[in-house]
């Protein structure tokens, strides 16, 4: 007997009756379905995992390998997005109906002790983004940087009477 696609824990199967010598032997099947170690499903055919990647290769938009029900599959990190969907490399939920889609949920991991090179290529970082956000007028942090300098430089203006 072949399990049909769209298969999910709970269903009953039935196998064709057959015969042996006087005695019909009718046959059902209830399906039980294990826990995957990698994936959850849903009941509408959607796929899901959740998986550790490097914080580092996460915020500079790396490529990792992510486990698919076909095998490992290339993906492009993006560091506006912790969950990407990959259509159509989901379980399928009937046998004529295309496959479902298939969530991949990432969770950015960085290092947890403090390494001083780390530490000092943070640093070297952090400078350089600086410098980078003065040059660029348009961006966010710099927009904020100027505005923060002309409040704090009110701050600091005496007092005028009135």
């Amino acid at each position: 007997m072949r399990i049909p696609a769209g298969v999910r824990d709970g269903h009953v199967l039935s196998v064709p009756a057959a015969r042996r010598g006087e005695t019909q032997i009718d046959l059902e099947l209830e399906v039980t379905i294990e826990p995957h170690p990698l994936f959850t499903l849903d009941g509408d055919g959607l796929l899901r995992c959740e998986m550790p990647v490097n914080g580092y290769a996460w915020m500079s938009g790396r490529w990792v390998e992510v486990p698919t029900p076909n095998g490992m599959q290339q993906m492009r990190l993006n560091r506006n997005a912790t969950t990407y969907r990959l259509s159509g490399q989901g379980f399928p939920t009937t046998l004529r109906v295309p496959r479902g889609d298939y969530l991949v949920k990432v969770v950015p991991a960085f290092p947890t002790q403090d390494d001083p090179e780390q530490e000092a290529l943070l640093e070297q970082l952090i400078a350089m983004s600086n410098e980078a956000v003065k040059a660029d007028r348009s961006q966010p942090l710099g927009q904020w940087t100027r505005r923060l300098k002309r409040w704090n430089a009110k701050q600091k203006e005496p007092a005028r009477d009135a």
